[in-house]
């Protein structure tokens, strides 16, 4: 009897990991980091217009995207509370789980590279440009909605850096 209770708790506790991991790769992002994408997104339609735009590489074009790159070097210089470059990628980790940002061949993990990142927002063929009100609301919003992710970025960050050593000793 003992040891069918404990085959039980083994069984809750891998549905729970099982849980967890479908619940970071879920594509129907939280109110809250929706919102969170469209602020970041407005706000640097509204601050640096060119950061988002078709690109090509290897013939082939990739619309409305970003550089993991010059999402980090943005992020970096909005605020104090982002403390370094690591911290950084893990905000955008954040964002891709749940979908609001997606990789444009759908590879996981955010990284601080010469990748294509794609807004939900900018999935869409002919998703306008925010007008006048939302590029000030996202102003406004800024600040708060980098506080968030700020706060949830390191474990977006360790949740990703398990995963890639889990795949490692995997492989091995």
């Amino acid at each position: 009897m003992e040891s069918g209770s404990n085959n039980d708790r083994l069984t809750d506790k891998d549905n729970m990991n099982s849980d967890s991991a479908n619940k970071a790769h879920n594509k129907i992002p939280s109110e809250k980091l929706q919102r969170a994408g469209k602020v970041l997104r407005n706000a640097i339609l509204s601050r640096a217009p060119h950061m988002i735009r078709d690109r090509k590489y290897h013939l082939k074009t990739y619309r409305q995207c970003c550089v993991g790159t010059e999402l980090v070097d943005w992020l970096v210089l909005q605020s104090a509370c982002v403390l370094t470059r690591s911290h950084a990628v893990g905000m955008w980790q954040a964002l891709l789980e749940e979908g609001v940002l997606n990789h444009v061949d759908q590879e996981l993990g955010f990284q601080d590279k010469y990748l294509f990142y794609r807004f939900l927002d900018d999935e869409e063929e002919d998703t306008p440009l925010p007008s006048e009100e939302e590029k000030r609301e996202s102003e406004e919003e800024l600040p708060e909605t980098i506080l968030l992710l700020a706060q949830i970025g390191p474990d977006a960050l360790l949740r990703m850096i398990l995963r890639k050593s889990s795949v490692t000793v995997n492989n091995k």
